[in-house]
């Protein structure tokens, strides 16, 4: 995504958040706040991981068939594993469970609409299948799940965060593949997309009335910088800091001037940050803890490639003992300091050139 429609996006979600209510820093603990283990989907957790006090949650990702592999029959066995692990070794966890390319069959044989769009890499090939994000019988079936899992984790006092998923491709985030013109002969409309946001930020925010729930954004969806302020706007709106905001591009390439639009939420709710991918990917990890810390972030979610590393560790503890401090009152330069360039692109491809992706069929 080139700089300056991610800036201009930033700046505008930021202002458009302005009249909501103040928060309070200590409606949660701190101790929930620090670094997150994000690993690969459907793996376990490293022991390097599980036994550093310094990594104060997991973060596990999950594809939808592995928990409902036929519809209602549900096999737990992994996110079972995954809060046992993280009650013995005093984790907090993250969930996630990704539908889009991760939906299982039986949700097609259903009678819900696909699509098919090119790779971002999260899973193996160069085109994926996924629902069309507001056809009627994948939000119904998506839906289901969603309140299936609410009743079995709302009440684990492991669970602090829910990923907000639903309308969405490989990740979790508000992106979408190609472009709004190629989308518009599956039935996209701004409100179409929206009113699937709404209903899956209503339905977790239902399941799990307990718990916070996080919005992964992106600043423009198919090139519309309003949809996710809208998207936004009515998480906060309806359910005020609850809903955590997120970014999932933090890197070491990450401008000043978004993250100083990110500290700007940090009034009305939490905020936090993913990196875009491990350090041989997006540079110098402590530069973008730094990043992050500067953006006004409560907790990262780091890769386990990075965590792993045991020479980061005096890094990823001074983070975690940075993050626990309320953001206006941390020393953001605590770390090693850095430049911040002046360009974030999200999605390249194999070249570095960024791209839209695309949608075949």
């Amino acid at each position: 995504m080139p700089f300056q429609l991610l800036l201009v996006g930033m700046l505008s979600l930021f202002v458009s958040l302005g009249a909501f209510p103040l928060k309070t820093y200590g409606q949660a603990s701190s101790s929930n706040y620090g670094v997150y283990d994000l690993n690969s989907v459907d793996s376990p957790f490293s022991q390097i991981a599980l036994d550093a006090p310094y990594i104060v949650g997991l973060s596990p990702r999950v594809g939808w068939g592995t928990v409902e592999p036929s519809e209602g029959q549900y096999d737990w066995s992994f996110l079972d594993g995954v809060f046992q692990t993280a009650i013995q070794h005093n984790k907090r966890v993250y969930l996630r469970v990704h539908p889009g390319v991760f939906t299982p069959d039986w949700v097609y044989q259903a009678g819900a609409k696909k699509v098919t769009g090119s790779s971002l890499g999260l899973i193996k090939g160069a085109f994926n299948t996924f629902p069309v994000p507001w056809d009627s019988v994948f939000l119904t079936k998506w839906k289901a799940l969603v309140v299936a899992l609410g009743n079995r984790y709302n009440s684990n006092p492991a669970l602090y965060i829910v990923g907000v998923a639903g309308p969405t491709y490989e990740s979790i985030e508000f992106y979408l593949p190609s472009t709004e013109t190629a989308w518009q002969k599956f039935g996209y409309t701004p409100n179409n997309l929206f009113n699937a946001w709404k209903q899956c930020i209503d339905a977790y925010a239902q399941a799990f009335p307990s718990k916070n729930i996080a919005l992964n954004i992106e600043t423009a969806i198919l090139g519309n910088q309003q949809l996710p302020q809208q998207i936004v706007n009515y998480g906060l709106n309806t359910y005020k800091s609850r809903v955590f905001v997120q970014g999932d591009w933090l890197s070491s390439d990450t401008t000043e001037n978004v993250l100083d639009a990110m500290f700007g939420l940090t009034p009305q709710t939490t905020v936090g940050f993913q990196m875009v991918g491990t350090s041989v990917v997006m540079g110098s990890l402590s530069t973008a803890i730094n990043n992050g810390l500067e953006g006004g972030a409560s907790y990262l979610e780091i890769y386990e490639y990075d965590i792993n590393n045991l020479s980061n560790s005096a890094l990823l503890q001074s983070a975690t003992t940075q993050l626990q401090i309320p953001p206006d009152q941390r020393d953001a330069n605590s770390l090693a300091g850095a430049s911040l360039s002046q360009e974030v692109n999200r999605y390249k491809d194999p070249e570095g050139k960024t791209t839209p992706g695309q949608l075949v069929q």
